[in-house]
């Protein structure tokens, strides 16, 4: 339940100014229902991509394509935010944003190699992952 209630957070955290409180509370009941059980997919033997041969390390394949995607559907039907495009949109806290960033970033190393349960090849190998893939996201 954990990773649903991340999960949930992520899609919120999207929509969140656009939508009333008890909107959001709808949604996310109705979402953690229908949506959120693809996770089977990747994670219970016999699940479609488990099948395939996925390793689906610490949620990320669960937790950011299905937030992701839930996400993006989201804004498109809420459509912009007010003021989009007609007044500055400035980050408020940006040096929090940056200390919880670099926080979950160090937090990611431990999940992704503790994931696998023993100190091999596999594990070893998450490690770097986790940091070329946080490396590459601050290009873009």
């Amino acid at each position: 339940m954990a990773f649903a209630a991340i999960t949930a957070a992520l899609v919120v955290g999207r929509v969140m100014e656009r939508a009333k409180f008890s909107t959001m509370m709808l949604f996310t009941a109705i979402w953690l229902t229908i949506v959120y059980p693809l996770a089977h997919m990747v994670w219970a033997t016999g699940g479609l991509i488990h099948e395939w041969g996925a390793l689906d390390f610490a949620g990320g394949t669960v937790v950011h394509i299905n937030a992701g995607v839930s996400a993006l559907v989201g804004g498109i039907i809420l459509g912009p935010r007010l003021g989009y495009l007609k007044e500055a949109m400035l980050p408020q806290l940006l040096t929090m944003t940056l200390i919880g960033t670099g926080l979950s970033w160090v937090g990611w190393f431990g999940f992704n190699g503790g994931s696998q349960l023993e100190a091999e090849g596999i594990a070893c190998l998450a490690v770097p992952n986790t940091f070329v893939a946080a490396a590459s996201g601050v290009l873009f």
